[in-house]
C-alpha cells in the first residue's frame, strides 16, 4: 500500500468517521450551523473552480455535469429544506455517499483525481476536498440518524438520476465528455456490453443497475436500523 494512499485516503476517511461520530453529541442547532458552513465552503470552492477554469482556459470537462455535481443540490437541500424535499435529498445523499466511499477506497483516482497532484492547482484541490466534504456531510447525516429509510425511497433516487441523465447524457455526446461513464463504462463488463449492444441498451442497463443497487442499499439499511432498534 502506497503511503500516498494512506495519507490522502485512509487517514482522512478515518478522521471523517471520528468527526461524524462525535457530531452525535451536538445539539440540532449546532449541527445545522456546522453542516451549513460546510455546504457554503463546498459551494464557494465550486464557484472559485469555475472562475479559475474560465481564467486559465475552460475545459468542458469542468462543467458541473458529473453526477458528483448533483451533491451541490442534494447536500444543500438536505441541510436547508424540510419535509419531503429534505428526505428525498437525504435518500440520494445516502446512496451516493456509500457509492462514493466505496469508489474512493477502491479507485481513488476516479473520484479524487491524481493524488500526487492534489495541491498543484485550485481545480485539483477542489475536486479532492469537495468529495471529502460530501463524505463528511454523508457521515454526519448517518451518525446522527437523520436519514430514516421509507418504502418509496428508491423512487426518489430513480427520479434524481433520471433528471440528471436527461441533462448529462445529451451533453456528454455533444461535448464528447465521459460524464459518469456515459460514453465509456468504467466497469469492464458494462463496457463490453456497450460495445456489443450499443449505447441505448447500455444506458438502460446502467440506469436500472444503479436503481437496483440503490434499492438494495436503502432496504438493507432500513432492515439494519430495525434490528438495532430492537436490541436497544
Amino acid at each position: 500500500m502506497k503511503m500516498e494512499y494512506v495519507w490522502m485516503v485512509v487517514c482522512p476517511l478515518i478522521g471523517i468517521a471520528i468527526i461524524s461520530f462525535l457530531s452525535r453529541k451536538l445539539s440540532a442547532r449546532t449541527a445545522f450551523i456546522v453542516t451549513a458552513l460546510l455546504f457554503i465552503a463546498m459551494a464557494a470552492s465550486g464557484i472559485a473552480k469555475q472562475i479559475v477554469a474560465i481564467a486559465t482556459g475552460y475545459d468542458l470537462w469542468y462543467l458541473p455535469l458529473h453526477f458528483s455535481s448533483t451533491f451541490y443540490i442534494t447536500v444543500g437541500v438536505s441541510v436547508f429544506a424540510h419535509g419531503k424535499a429534505e428526505h428525498a435529498a437525504q435518500t440520494i445523499l445516502f446512496v451516493g455517499g456509500i457509492i462514493m466511499c466505496a469508489m474512493i477506497l477502491v479507485r481513488p483516482a476516479a473520484i479524487l483525481g491524481n493524488l500526487s497532484g492534489v495541491f498543484t492547482s485550485h481545480i485539483h484541490a477542489h475536486g479532492y476536498f469537495y468529495h471529502m466534504l460530501v463524505v463528511l456531510q454523508f457521515g454526519i447525516m448517518l451518525a446522527r440518524g437523520n436519514y430514516r429509510p421509507k418504502r418509496h425511497d428508491p423512487l426518489f433516487f430513480a427520479g434524481g438520476v433520471a433528471l440528471w441523465g436527461a441533462v448529462a447524457i445529451p451533453c456528454a455526446f455533444v461535448f464528447n465528455a465521459n460524464y459518469m461513464g456515459i460514453l465509456h463504462a468504467y466497469i469492464p463488463f458494462l463496457e463490453q456490453f456497450r460495445i456489443k449492444f450499443g449505447y441505448a441498451p447500455y444506458l438502460i442497463v446502467y440506469y436500472l443497475g444503479a436503481v437496483l443497487l440503490a434499492t438494495l442499499l436503502i432496504y438493507g439499511y432500513g432492515f439494519l436500523r430495525k434490528k438495532l432498534a430492537k436490541k436497544a
